[in-house]
């Protein structure tokens, strides 16, 4: 591709308005990252690189401890033939890392903007958006498979516009195990700022009880889940967990002799 970096322990850096475009390989199109840190800053970008018939269009993060840092920087136009339109994180010791920046417009089978089996950790102003999978693909803008983690910090966040086959489809949260009837979960660790959206989808699905989908809501939070967040799918809502503790997506309801449609909260209205 692009750039292949290789390193134990070592610093690399994207800086001074560079731009990564236009490269092709299997897997990382544009950066083929494994061990050590790569910083992209100065408004750099990895923009219309390709991944064929592999994963990681613009950036594949192999290796346990390697990190791709995004101080500043744009992920766009990137396309996965597999996995990871613009990033893919491969494993669970690997860390994406995006500060301010735009992941957009980017195209895979799953993952369309980024697809983590690692860490995703998303600190200050980002945005996702326009990215897309296929047919029988998803997460449009985030695929968070069983090994990943999703952090957000003190950050206005917009996960919004992302498709699945032409419907929304924004951040995808795989099941938590086989074993385990648990979906991966959304890590909030600071209050996320106003203005902030992000739309949700659940590998299992809230048709019989409650599915949560964040960890440290209402520690962090002051507002109600649906200020930040919505599903997906119009077949379910965000409120509150049973417990008052966190975010859910429930079932919604309608009743057609008055028009009423809402959230299930497990009992009969009349």
């Amino acid at each position: 591709g692009g750039i292949y970096y290789h390193s134990a322990s070592g610093y690399a850096a994207i800086s001074g308005s560079a731009t990564v475009e236009g490269n092709s390989a299997y897997n990382g199109g544009g950066l083929y990252l494994q061990g050590g840190t790569c910083f992209m800053d100065d408004s750099s970008a990895v923009k219309d690189n390709r991944a064929i018939k592999g994963n990681g269009g613009g950036v594949y993060i192999d290796g346990n401890t390697t990190k791709f840092i995004v101080q500043k920087g744009t992920v766009t136009g990137n396309t996965a033939d597999a996995n990871g339109g613009g990033i893919m994180v491969k494993n669970p010791g690997a860390q994406a890392r995006v500060d301010t920046g735009a992941i957009e417009g980017n195209v895979a089978d799953r993952g369309g903007g980024v697809y983590a089996n690692g860490s995703l950790w998303l600190r200050e102003n980002i945005t996702i958006t326009k990215n897309s999978v296929g047919k029988g693909g998803l997460g449009g803008g985030v695929f968070l498979d069983s090994g990943g983690q999703f952090s957000i910090g003190e950050a206005t966040i917009k996960i919004t516009d992302n498709t699945a086959s032409g419907t929304a489809n924004n951040v995808y949260l795989s099941q938590a195990s086989s074993v385990e009837q648990v979906s991966k979960v959304i890590t909030l660790s600071h209050k996320i700022k106003s203005g902030s959206a992000i739309g949700v989808t659940t590998q299992l699905k809230p048709d019989t009880s409650e599915v949560i989908f964040t960890k440290n809501y209402f520690t962090t939070q002051w507002g109600e889940p649906d200020l930040i967040f919505t599903s997906d799918d119009p077949a379910y809502g965000v409120q509150r967990s049973a417990d008052r503790k966190e975010a859910v997506l429930v079932k919604t309801v309608k009743h057609t002799a008055t028009g009423y449609s809402g959230v299930y909260d497990g009992e009969e209205h009349d």
